[in-house]
């Protein structure tokens, strides 16, 4: 039908005009579909990162811009509270890399493999950026009673669930022999420790720098500090998910090769780290971190006992997963092969099955 002086809706014209429209956006929906990195598209590359200490590697990268680069996809740093809320945002796609304690890794590792998850979903290692063992303790309010670790029985006390500080209590806790039933587990984030210690709600608190520092402060001489120092010694890894992997290899190769730059400037240029982090000159002074980019021994060792424990607390069988399973050892070994000092039967370019 046409209207007099206007313009021909129904005809050919229009029609044609709109098959064109769906046929375009079937075919780019098709080629987005096909892309390995569609879901991913031109968005930045996302690391989450932590407040802890042994993540300064992170935000030295971060703030001397050691992640740039005029080619390939931009990469921003993000923080959060904890390794367990990285992993987490990495498994959901709102982080492209994340840096973790083995723990919450293991926990992950150890879910998968009982659900029989397809290879391409799991967590891989690409570097461990660090060691500490003298990071974390157990901080209570004396003026509460407890002095000593036999004290701790019957009160409440606070932590992250299924992260270093709960593997790290568990061994604390067999060590002075004080039984599970005896203390109460109260979940709670890092960041809320000192206030659930300030209201009463907690006796005590399983926490690790920055937290313990700032619980601490709070409690003043109350402070009663229980270390964690030969209990645990603590891998902080950067991982990444398969497909990322596959997706940008030449990112991976820029983010191993800015955390190489940040250790060496925290190494070399322990002023201008200072400075970059807005921190004292004597930061670093007892802190017990050596950071390191390698992939070694300690790395699997740290794996192993904490899929042994993982397992235990999800009440499954133990696992024994090759490191292979969990290991992506090529990106560092292409860039620097003398940090890699793993065993042979991790296969070079393979994942094993």
């Amino acid at each position: 039908m046409k209207r007099k002086g206007g313009i021909n809706r129904t005809g050919p014209g229009l029609w044609y005009a709109g098959f064109l429209i769906i046929l375009i956006f079937t075919q780019m929906s098709a080629a987005d579909q096909s892309s390995p990195d569609a879901s991913m598209g031109d968005r930045p590359l996302v690391i989450s990162g932590s407040t802890w200490i042994t993540d300064t590697p992170t935000r030295i990268a971060a703030a001397a811009n050691l992640f740039e680069s005029s080619t390939g996809p931009f990469i921003r740093v993000e923080q959060g509270d904890s390794g367990k809320q990285s992993l987490e945002r990495l498994m959901a796609g709102d982080a492209d890399f994340a840096l973790m304690a083995s723990v919450p890794l293991a926990m992950a590792l150890v879910r998968l493999h009982h659900e029989v998850a397809p290879a391409e979903r799991w967590p891989v290692i690409l570097a461990s950026v660090g060691l500490s063992s003298r990071t974390h303790h157990v901080i209570a309010d004396g003026s509460r009673g407890i002095e000593q670790p036999d004290d701790l029985a019957g009160h409440a006390l606070g932590l992250l669930p299924d992260s270093s500080a709960h593997f790290g209590w568990d061994y604390f806790a067999a060590l002075h022999g004080i039984d599970a039933d005896v203390v109460q587990l109260v979940e709670v984030r890092p960041d809320e420790l000192a206030a659930g210690l300030a209201a009463g709600r907690l006796g005590a608190a399983v926490a690790w720098t920055p937290f313990s520092e700032q619980i601490m402060a709070q409690l003043g001489p109350n402070a009663r500090s229980f270390p964690l120092q030969g209990l645990d010694t603590v891998s902080w890894l950067l991982v990444t998910r398969r497909d990322v992997l596959a997706a940008h290899p030449e990112a991976v190769d820029r983010i191993l090769r800015g955390y190489a730059a940040a250790i060496d400037l925290l190494q070399t240029e322990p002023g201008r780290a200072a400075e970059l982090l807005g921190l004292a000159p004597d930061w670093q002074q007892n802190q017990g971190v050596a950071w390191k980019l390698t992939l070694d021994w300690p790395v699997i060792a740290n794996m192993e006992s904490k899929l042994q424990w993982s397992a235990q607390r999800l009440g499954v069988a133990p696992v024994h997963l090759g490191p292979g399973r969990y290991i992506a050892r090529e990106p560092l070994e292409n860039f620097r092969p003398r940090a890699v000092a793993l065993p042979l039967w991790v296969p070079v370019g393979q994942t094993e099955q």
